[in-house]
């Protein structure tokens, strides 16, 4: 491709890019262009927040509302004859529909469900290490008697196949008992024999948060990598193991909301940043779609 190819390409882009921008800054206040702008970003945001919050409680009101509301596109599509907005509307609607199903469902997946777990999840104190993880089976946070500890020197890594270090060490106390019930465990600090998650060196630190496993639409479960990297110290190590162990994030008593509040604060960046840069692209898209004739008609 020659320079001169090259020059001509940037140079109408940087033309078209001048249009919409001197399209957006005459026509941001007309009527037409407001629709088109700001129906359907108002539609991606409603269904995000929908499935985010609303899809553990009444999945199937979420589902019929994106029916629902795809209904209303397809109407607008099948009466684009009776003027000029409706053609667009229709598939600007519908595009917001089917991402803001989209993007509420994976931020419900990989963030929102969790604090709404721990909420509804018990608080067991004075656990011990050595009793079955059964009897707490229903516990979102635990505390854990004086003498727990997670035994660093017996922890694992475990490297799935996209690089990621899936850690777990044993949490015991001065019984020694011979079979684990219960596992510390994190992603990407430790290595054999060293590990060094959350709090697992502070010698306060005697509460766990249980490590809840998602539904699973968007990524596959974090449990089964858990799962592996226990096997390995079971093998490893030579430990016995319970069969259905408890997961936690081993943490000060202070600080048993840290997942929560790590969820919510997730949930609530990602949700921003695409409802912002959906925003724009519709406003972008508006834009190039602008015809005056449309605009005098409506405006």
């Amino acid at each position: 491709m020659s320079s001169k190819t090259v020059s001509g390409d940037a140079r109408l882009l940087s033309e078209e890019v001048k249009r919409v921008a001197h399209v957006v800054r005459d026509n941001v206040g007309t009527h037409p262009f407001l629709i088109l702008w700001l129906v359907p970003s108002s539609v991606f945001i409603f269904f995000c927040l929908l499935y985010t919050f609303a899809f553990l409680a009444v999945p199937s009101v979420c589902i019929l509302a994106s029916l629902l509301f795809g209904l209303g596109s397809l109407i607008l599509l099948l009466a684009r004859k009776r003027g000029p907005l409706f053609l667009p509307l229709a598939m600007a609607s519908a595009l917001a529909i089917g991402s803001g199903t989209f993007f509420g469902l994976y931020v419900f997946d990989q963030f929102s469900i969790f604090p709404s777990f721990y909420a509804n999840s018990r608080l067991y104190t004075n656990v011990v290490p050595s009793q079955p993880s059964a009897a707490v089976a229903d516990a979102g946070k635990l505390v854990f008697t004086r003498e727990s500890f997670v035994d660093t020197q017996r922890s694992v890594s475990y490297v799935t196949e996209r690089g990621y270090t899936y850690c777990a060490a044993p949490v015991r106390d001065s019984s020694n008992a011979k079979q684990i019930e219960f596992w510390a465990v994190g992603i990407g600090c430790c290595s054999d024999g060293e590990f060094y998650c959350d709090a697992s060196g502070e010698r306060r630190a005697r509460a766990g948060i249980a490590v809840f496993d998602n539904i699973g639409f968007f990524a596959a479960s974090r449990r089964d990598n858990y799962e592996k990297a226990r096997r390995k110290a079971e093998s490893a190590y030579a430990i016995e193991s319970s069969k259905d162990p408890m997961y936690i994030r081993w943490v000060r008593e202070d600080n048993l909301n840290m997942l929560s509040r790590q969820y919510t604060m997730k949930a609530a960046i990602f949700l921003v940043c695409v409802s912002v840069a959906h925003a724009v692209i519709v406003l972008v898209l508006t834009a190039l779609m602008h015809r005056p004739k449309y605009l005098q008609q409506y405006g």
